[in-house]
């Protein structure tokens, strides 16, 4: 088992597929340090939610589980045209890891280059827990949006604590 396990995503909303990852990495791992990439992205098609609403997700996401004790961090980073610069942001923010768990390409390579052990978590349910079918459910009113993010995060929605996104 590993120390610390380091969780990287956008988190655009925080969805059941990223529960599925975080509990890959509490499997791998004594804790776990979460970063939410691409922070200074809001507004965007993509990008809906700013950095302090996409933190306030993953809180209740692991409040929801019980493994607040588990998940010792939630960092924040910008994306840099450099990978070698974003790297050394996210090393500098988040301090010591040794296993990444993504299933993004880029990520698993930033971090293979760079000598770190990585661990490709898998795709869970991909057809429906896409963020951007998420999204998309989202605008268009649908209530099945509800069924793809864990339950906690549907009720900072109901509760307005988080705006939802609109077409």
């Amino acid at each position: 088992m590993y120390k610390n396990a380091l969780f990287i995503g956008r988190f655009q909303p925080f969805h059941n597929g990223h529960l599925y990852i975080l509990q890959k990495c509490l499997e791998l791992a004594e804790r776990v340090v979460i970063l939410v990439a691409k922070a200074e992205a809001q507004g965007e098609e993509n990008d809906p939610w700013g950095v302090s609403d996409r933190k306030r997700m993953v809180c209740e996401a692991i409040r929801q589980i019980g493994v607040e004790k588990r998940v010792t961090h939630i960092f924040s980073c910008p994306d840099y045209p450099s990978d070698k610069k974003w790297l050394s942001e996210v090393k500098k923010r988040v301090g010591a890891f040794d296993v990444v768990v993504s299933n993004n390409e880029w990520t698993l390579g930033v971090f293979r280059n760079a000598g770190y052990t990585v661990v490709e978590s898998g795709l869970h349910n991909r057809e429906e827990l896409e963020g951007v079918k998420v999204r998309k459910l989202m605008r268009e009113g649908k209530v099945q949006w509800r069924e793809r993010v864990p339950r906690e995060i549907v009720k900072l929605f109901d509760n307005n604590d988080i705006e939802m996104i609109r077409s």
